[in-house]
């Protein structure tokens, strides 16, 4: 399956190739900061292929933790995607796509542990404390 997306101000666009492992709500502490919001839906895609359309140049990144970085356009600051030091996975801001399918609903809330507690959920997806084991095959 193909995705297209793009920065908010159209500086950065890509086009991604590959299958989604799960989509996910995270509410760590990283992503709340980096979103400026609650928790941050993300796309899980292993082994995907990304053709940055263009704006390659104004492409930032920053590692938040040792070997995890943070793709961003240096313009607007929009997030695009985080992915390991070994590209086995991108995790795509679903914010960033051009069309948010069905497919991409999430279908659980991670890091549970670091939300606010003036924040409940109330969705009724499955909540799990970290990551799941299961969800990442690294």
């Amino acid at each position: 399956m193909s995705y297209s997306g793009r920065c908010l101000c159209g500086a950065v666009a890509y086009q991604l190739e590959g299958e989604i492992g799960f989509v996910a709500r995270c509410h760590c502490s990283i992503c709340r900061r980096s979103h400026g919001s609650e928790f941050a839906t993300q796309a899980v895609f292993f082994n995907p292929r990304i053709n940055w359309l263009q704006g390659v140049d104004q492409i930032k990144t920053y590692q938040s933790t040792p070997g995890y970085y943070r793709a961003f356009c240096q313009c607007c600051g929009a997030r695009l995607m985080n992915y390991p030091a070994n590209n086995q996975f991108v995790s795509l801001s679903v914010n960033s796509l051009d069309d948010v399918s069905a497919e991409l609903s999430a279908s659980m809330h991670v890091y549970v542990g670091s939300k606010p507690s003036a924040f409940s959920i109330c969705d009724g997806l499955t909540q799990f404390e970290k990551l799941p084991e299961t969800a990442v095959k690294v």
